[in-house]
């Protein structure tokens, strides 16, 4: 799975990290990451959306770069719009099963 997302490794609020780097864990809907915005787990749509913007239930926290030099993803150039829609497609997805 080494195309998993890495913006957690990379954020200042991360606490843990179960498992291998390469082997996220899943449980419950939740990857095995949490952070001080989703400190019981980050919800597998915000992980895979991303969290440069606010989502639900973030505590008012999101994404912030462990040193602003190294900030790889304000290259993206993403819309709050844009991560949004694709964390409702996520969501809508996720209930369709």
């Amino acid at each position: 799975m080494s195309d998993l997302p890495k913006m957690c490794y990379l954020c200042s609020r991360t606490l843990f990290i179960g498992g291998e780097e390469s082997e996220i864990e899943y449980k419950d809907g939740k990857v095995s990451i949490k952070c001080e915005a989703y400190p019981n787990g980050v919800p597998e749509e915000v992980f895979y959306s991303g969290h440069i913007y606010p989502k639900p239930g973030d505590n008012g926290l999101h994404y912030e770069p462990l040193n602003p030099n190294w900030d790889i993803f304000s290259y993206f150039e993403r819309t709050q719009e844009e991560e949004d829609s694709f964390y409702q497609y996520l969501i809508k997805r996720k209930g369709a099963k």
